[in-house]
């Protein structure tokens, strides 16, 4: 029972440890190979995307020296954001 819940708890860490938002990569990923046996493909694909933003949160200051901690609500605005991504697919299937 305890090798299972070791093994349960080591394959949920590097399924949430390994996934690409944490790794940083494209949420897109690479595009899916839909070649058939022996065939290959190079190309370029390139996506465009523009957002506004806004983000609220708690600030939280503190001045140690005279012993006070300030807390203040505060708000951000992002305006066009944006973002572009060039993939290179290579695709061999053999």
């Amino acid at each position: 029972m305890k090798k299972k819940i070791v093994l349960f708890a080591f394959v949920l860490m590097m399924v949430t440890v390994c996934n690409s938002v944490v790794l940083a990569l494209s949420p897109m990923g690479p595009p899916k190979a839909l070649l058939g046996q022996g065939r290959w493909n190079v190309g370029i694909e390139y996506t465009h995307q523009a957002m506004d933003l806004d983000a609220v949160g708690k600030v939280t200051e503190t001045m140690p020296e005279i012993d006070l901690v300030i807390s203040r609500k505060d708000k951000h605005n992002v305006d066009d954001l944006k973002s572009n991504v060039i993939l290179i697919p290579n695709e061999i299937v053999l």
